[in-house]
């Protein structure tokens, strides 16, 4: 009998990426429609929205594009700290924990 496992690669030749997961609340409702304006636009890839909130993926690049979209200061902070630490995506959900270190903001 044949396996419906596939036969899968090394773990070590997976693309992989970290990603960080944090409350909506920590995007201020400019940075809500901004993300929603980048996630609609045929020529983002970056950014993915959902009904509970938003996927997304950071360069790798230290000087990248990643605060583009009429970012506040906020995300930016938020984008850089992700990125500091090694993340190369952030999940944005309703669900989420909101983390202390950053505002969060009613909308």
């Amino acid at each position: 009998m044949q396996s419906i496992i596939p036969t899968l690669p090394a773990p070590d030749t997976i693309e992989t990426y970290a990603v960080v997961a944090m409350s909506t609340g920590h995007l201020t409702e400019d940075d809500r429609d901004a993300l929603h304006e980048a996630a609609d636009c045929a020529e983002e890839n970056m950014v993915m929205a959902r009904p509970t909130g938003f996927f997304i993926k950071l360069y790798d690049l230290a000087d990248s594009d990643d605060l583009r979209h009429g970012h506040s200061e906020s995300i930016k902070r938020i984008i850089q700290w992700a990125k500091g630490l090694g993340f190369q995506g952030i999940e944005f959900d309703s669900a989420a924990n909101e983390l202390p270190c950053f505002p969060v903001y009613e909308w």
